[in-house]
């Protein structure tokens, strides 16, 4: 019987670990991922603040119209939109201006001292002083490490409910400064396109329902119109609608213009029947 050779055992050794060792990703495809899940995380982090504002926005805009939120709930598309425009106007106005404003004072006040100190001959005396000055301890150097980064995400929750603050603000704002504007009848109503004023009749098992109002929101549902004769914000349903016209702001705000109309369309009813 033949007597087979063993390979030696460095060569079996580095078969072994060949074969066990795990092919390696190239540097720019391992680059690539991490990328991706780095713009992964932030899109959803941004998506989720998006969305957080646009909400606070849509709830303080209807409550003050007297809707409950809830009847009509806006899409993710309505509310990452407003919360984008609510959000970077905020972000504007609450973080960015008053950051490079602080960084403005402190780079002045950086630029000033030194100019004093270079003209009194105080910086050779401090570099000096400097020198003997002992080192701090790791712990202390750690304690006011981990109080920084405390302070750091504090004022960056601080920043965003401020944020959130004044998104609840801005609406407010426009539903108070809208309805304002419907009650008085402002020239604005009756030039801009952002007052919508409509009239609608559903067919009811109590008979006919007619709204006259100028559009608050509207979903798939239902509507929120503003009725500025009772100064009241009605829901409307969207279903066993007979009609749903955009009309002049006079039908709206004289009843002389819009009785003929829902007269009209009573006989015209009556006749088909």
């Amino acid at each position: 019987m033949k007597r087979i050779a063993r390979p030696a055992p460095g060569f079996a050794r580095r078969m072994r670990v060949g074969q066990a060792a795990p092919a390696a990703l190239p540097a720019h495809v391992t680059g690539a991922v991490n990328l991706v899940l780095s713009a992964a995380l932030w899109l959803a982090i941004i998506s989720a603040l998006l969305y957080s504002q646009g909400r606070a926005f849509r709830d303080a805009y209807l409550i003050t119209y007297g809707v409950d939120a809830e009847l009509l709930p806006w899409d993710r598309g309505a509310l990452a939109y407003w919360g984008m425009v609510v959000g970077t106007q905020g972000f504007l106005k609450s973080v960015l201006v008053p950051t490079v404003a602080i960084a403005m004072c402190f780079l002045l006040s950086w630029l000033a001292t030194e100019w004093l100190l270079t003209r009194r001959g105080g910086r050779s005396q401090s570099r000096s002083s400097a020198g003997t000055i002992r080192p701090i301890p790791l712990v202390v150097l750690g304690c006011f490490g981990v109080t920084a980064a405390m302070l750091v995400v504090g004022f960056v929750l601080l920043g965003f409910q401020w944020i959130q603050f004044g998104a609840q603000s801005r609406g407010v704002d426009d539903a108070k400064r809208e309805i304002r504007e419907i009650e008085s009848c402002a020239g604005r109503i009756f030039q801009s396109p952002g007052y919508r004023p409509v009239h609608v009749e559903r067919i009811t098992t109590g008979g006919r329902e007619v709204y006259d109002g100028f559009i608050a929101t509207c979903t798939d549902k239902r509507c929120a119109l503003y009725d500025p004769l009772q100064r009241r914000t009605q829901v409307v349903p969207l279903d066993q609608l007979v009609r749903f016209d955009t009309v002049k702001p006079e039908q709206v705000y004289w009843r002389e213009f819009r009785t003929p109309n829902i007269e009209s369309s009573s006989s015209t009813d009556r006749g088909d029947r």
